[in-house]
């Protein structure tokens, strides 16, 4: 009985990253675009939370955070931009965000079709 009890009062300590999507789609993009989201996030945890690393899939994909400490029921943000220059048909890259003590991370994904740009014809 006394183990479930200390068990049961360290549930929900500390902080902890809650994404709201786990995916995002971009739509329809013309190749060569470069196409931007926002990952919304949370820290639903009882302490500071703190991003130690965000990661992208490729190098088409670039992630920028505007803090990295966040309060407890602090909500952030993280602007990413997809650049669809070499990129043709349906796509999907992730953008990782990595809470410090947190090795697994929280994935998020970007979708989108992207279609051949087009070359306007002289006359």
């Amino acid at each position: 009985m006394f183990t479930l009890f200390i068990a049961l009062a360290c549930f929900g300590q500390g902080p902890e990253l809650a994404i709201q999507r786990s995916e995002i789609d971009l739509g329809h993009v013309a190749q060569g675009e470069t196409v931007s989201a926002t990952i919304d996030f949370e820290n639903i945890g009882s302490e500071q939370l703190t991003i130690s690393d965000i990661k992208t899939s490729c190098g088409c994909t670039a992630a920028k955070l505007e803090k990295k400490q966040y309060q407890p029921g602090e909500k952030g943000q993280v602007q990413v931009t997809l650049k669809t220059a070499k990129l043709q048909g349906d796509v999907s890259r992730s953008v990782t965000l990595y809470a410090e003590g947190d090795s697994l991370g929280r994935v998020v994904t970007l979708k989108a079709n992207v279609t051949a740009a087009t070359t306007a014809q002289a006359d």
